[in-house]
Order: C-alpha cells, then structure tokens, then sequence
C-alpha cells in the first residue's frame, strides 16, 4: 500500500468509517471491482488529491482577487 492509501484509511478510522481490520468501503469495493492491489488501485485516490488541489488552489485565487479589489477600493477612496 501507498502512502495515500494509508492516509485514506488513516482519516476513515479517524471518522469511525473503518478500522485497522476492515478497510473504508470506497477503497475496499475498489479493490473488489479491480482485483489484485496494484498501479491501477491508486487512479481514484490520485484524482482525488489532484482535485482537492485544484479546489485549494481556486479558493486562493479567489482570496486573492478579493484581496487586489479591496485594495484598488482603498486606492480609489484615498484619490477621493
């Protein structure tokens, strides 16, 4: 198992969604529909964390466009 795997099952023992014995759900019917553990096992988790970075990223942005437009109004109100 990966890193992420472990992290995965890590965070649904946390949330009382598994335990050390009995894997999350997500990750054990994967392994079912899939077969052995293997490079393929790890496509759901990776697009996942690429998607939560992609979530992060836009939330940054997003702060930060808030930010630029907060300071052009301050701008804006010192001219006046």
């Amino acid at each position: 198992m990966d890193t992420t795997i472990r992290e995965t099952w890590a965070k649904a023992i946390s949330k009382g969604d598994a335990t050390v014995e009995r894997p999350p759900e997500a990750l054990y019917n994967f392994w079912v529909r899939k077969g052995a553990v293997d490079e393929t096992c790890k496509a759901p988790l990776a697009k996942a964390s690429k998607e939560a970075r992609e979530q992060a990223k836009e939330a940054r942005m997003e702060r930060l466009f808030e930010m630029q437009e907060r300071a052009q109004e301050y701008a804006m109100e010192q001219q006046i």
